[in-house]
């Protein structure tokens, strides 16, 4: 389950993994894998995070963002 791969509370760090082949993405949350799918529906585009809580406030913090060409 990607809820249980996720370290929680505050002042926690977690690494978020993405691969993308082509349509096909592949999701790691702490080295762990958590999901992957196809999606075909743009060539191209931009990264974007977000963060959202069911019941509560929510705060995150993101940093050290790294892409590579493969």
């Amino acid at each position: 389950s990607p809820v249980l791969a996720f370290k929680q509370g505050p002042n926690q760090t977690n690494l978020l993994a993405l691969i993308a082949q082509g349509s096909h993405l592949i999701f790691y949350i702490n080295a762990q894998y958590v999901y992957d799918t196809y999606d075909t529906s743009f060539n191209s585009g931009e990264i974007g995070l977000v963060a959202g809580s069911i019941g509560g406030p929510t705060e995150v913090v993101y940093n050290n963002l790294k892409t590579w060409t493969v």
